[in-house]
C-alpha cells in the first residue's frame, strides 16, 4: 500500500515524457504537479516545513475527504477555481487508481468508497468572464515593433500569428516538418491527431519562418517543455495590451481575424488542425496547396493590414 503513491507520481512523469517525445500536450504534467503541492500541503498540515521530494509520496497515502475540500478551498483562494478544479479531477484519478491496484477485498472496498466520496464533491462554477484573448493587427504590429531588438522572439511571435498554430506543433513539431523552401509549403504534424496538414506561406514570412525554424531545430525542440518557450517570453508584453498574452493568444487571434477576413471556414478549420479530411477530397494534394494560398497570401490578416511593415529582420 505504502507504494501506491509513488507508483502513480512516477506513472505521470512517464506519461508526460512520452506525450512529450510525441509533440503532445498531456494532463499529466499538471496533475503531477498539483498532487504534488497537495502532499506539501499535508505535509505543513502535519507540522512537516519543506518536505523533501522523496518524502511527498507518502502523505498521498493517507488523506481524508475533508483534506480534499480544504486544499480545493485553498486553491480557490489563491490560484482561482480553474486550478482548485484540476486539482479535484487529478485526486480522483489517483483514487481511481489506488482502486483497480489494490488486491485484498477490505482494501478495495476502502479505496472505491473514497473514490466514490470524491465524485460526489462538485467543482467550482467557472465564473464566466468577457476578458481580451486576441490581438487586433495595430497591435500585433505595435508588438512586433517592440521586439525588434529580439529577432528570435520576433520570429517566434511572426510564426505563431500567421499560421495559427498550436503552442507544441510551432516549437516541436515544426523540427520534423516536410518543408518545401523554393514552392514556399510545409507539410507539418498535428499535435491532437498525429496527422499531417499543409501550410503554404507568403513569400515576405519565408525569413522569419527560416529563423524561428532554425532555432527550433537547434535548440528550442530540445528543451525539456519546448511549447513553453514563446509563452515565458511573451508574458512581459502582456499588460501593454490589457491581456493576458500567450502563445495561444496568436491561435485565437489567427482564428478570430481570417474569420473577419471572410475566409471559408473549411479552410480555417483546415489550418489550424481542426479539419483534416480535406485532402482526401482532392485528386491531387498540390490542387490543396493552391487553394490554401488565397488565404493564406491573399486574403490573410497580417498581409491584408501590411502588419510585417512593422518588423525586420
Amino acid at each position: 500500500m505504502m507504494k501506491l503513491a509513488e507508483d502513480y507520481l512516477n506513472r505521470l512523469k512517464k506519461i508526460e515524457k512520452q506525450r512529450k517525445e510525441e509533440g503532445k500536450k498531456s494532463v499529466a504534467k499538471p496533475y503531477r504537479y498539483i498532487l504534488k503541492e497537495f502532499a506539501k500541503w499535508l505535509a505543513k498540515k502535519d507540522g512537516k516545513e519543506n518536505p523533501k521530494d522523496e518524502e511527498l509520496p507518502t502523505y498521498l497515502e493517507n488523506f481524508e475527504i475533508d483534506d480534499v475540500k480544504d486544499f480545493m478551498e485553498h486553491l480557490r483562494r489563491e490560484k482561482g477555481v480553474r486550478t482548485a478544479n484540476l486539482f479535484l479531477s487529478a485526486v480522483r484519478q489517483y483514487a481511481l487508481f489506488r482502486a483497480e491496484k489494490v488486491k485484498d477485498d477490505k482494501a478495495f472496498r476502502e479505496e472505491h468508497q473514497k473514490y466514490l466520496s470524491l465524485m460526489k464533491i462538485k467543482p467550482f462554477k467557472v465564473p464566466r468572464e468577457f476578458v481580451k484573448r486576441t490581438l487586433n493587427p495595430d497591435e500585433l504590429a505595435k508588438l512586433l515593433k517592440m521586439t525588434a531588438d529580439k529577432p528570435i522572439l520576433q520570429a517566434g511571435i511572426m510564426t505563431a500569428f500567421y499560421f495559427g498554430w498550436r503552442p507544441v506543433e510551432g516549437a516541436y513539431n515544426l523540427a520534423f516538418a516536410r518543408i518545401d523552401w523554393e514552392e514556399r509549403y510545409m507539410i507539418i504534424r498535428t499535435a491532437k491527431t498525429d496527422n499531417e496538414r499543409i501550410l503554404p506561406w507568403h513569400e515576405d514570412i519565408t525569413p522569419y519562418l527560416q529563423k524561428w525554424y532554425d532555432a527550433v531545430k537547434n535548440e528550442i525542440s530540445k528543451l525539456e517543455y519546448p511549447d513553453e518557450w514563446l509563452t515565458k517570453h511573451l508574458k512581459p508584453y502582456g499588460r501593454k495590451f490589457g491581456l493576458n498574452l500567450t502563445a495561444k493568444t496568436a491561435r485565437r487571434t489567427f482564428e478570430t481575424w481570417m474569420k473577419k477576413m471572410k475566409v471559408e471556414q473549411w479552410m480555417i478549420d483546415f489550418l489550424m488542425g481542426h479539419k483534416e479530411n480535406v485532402s482526401s477530397e482532392y485528386a491531387d494534394w498540390l490542387e490543396l496547396v493552391e487553394d490554401l494560398r488565397e488565404p493564406m497570401e491573399k486574403k490573410h490578416y497580417m498581409i491584408v493590414h501590411e502588419v510585417l511593415d512593422y518588423a525586420e529582420i
